[in-house]
């Protein structure tokens, strides 16, 4: 495996992880991040579809799916400036920041494995 495969072989653990708490235990994982309890399917449904986006970045890690690689640092680094913007003009808790900034520090990481194949 490359290192930048390997980058995104680790991330995905994060992310099942992540979807799994969320999924089978949200009101633990929520309190840890200091958000408040809730019933609401919402935050089970968001678990699942990290998990299983934690599968597919599981998957292009282990086989070296260059193609993925450069599109998961342009998602991660979206995916973090999105939830900037949410805590900026909605009324959201800025701890969603520390939770996303995973997402940018494993984009960094990814893309200072392999500059070439994402700078050309």
């Amino acid at each position: 495996m490359t290192s930048t495969a390997k980058s995104i072989f680790y991330y995905s653990f994060y992310m099942m992880g992540m979807g799994l708490g969320l999924l089978l235990i949200p009101n633990m994982l929520l309190g840890v991040f200091g958000f408040d309890p809730t019933n609401d399917i919402w935050i089970r449904i968001l678990g699942l579809f990290a998990f299983c986006a934690g599968m597919l970045y599981f998957y292009c890690g282990r086989t070296n799916q260059t193609g993925f690689f450069r599109v998961s640092v342009t998602e991660r680094i979206v995916f973090f400036l999105g939830m900037v913007g949410i805590i900026l003009f909605l009324p959201a808790n800025p701890l969603l920041v520390a939770i996303s900034s995973v997402d940018l520090f494993g984009a960094i990481w990814s893309a200072t494995l392999s500059p070439r194949l994402y700078f050309g």
